[in-house]
């Protein structure tokens, strides 16, 4: 983050370590995040957003934001 000396993003190669990071310090990083991406295969673009949602931050989503209508 700006100011303590570390770029001002985070990046995660596996979306689930992201969400136990995110999850482990929320007050701290809901003070520092606008936003999440979440940059994954079509076919996961439900369960990661589904889970994400769960932490309450904006997110920016990739089309299509399902595979499936169910």
């Amino acid at each position: 983050f700006q100011g303590q000396g570390q770029p001002n993003f985070l990046l995660f190669n596996d979306w689930k370590e992201a969400f136990t990071t995110l999850e482990s310090k929320i007050d701290f990083y809901h003070s520092q995040i606008d936003a999440i991406l979440i940059c994954v295969q079509d076919a996961l673009h439900k369960e990661v957003c589904c889970t994400f949602a769960k932490l309450k931050f904006a997110m920016l989503l990739e089309k299509p934001m399902a595979t499936t209508i169910s």
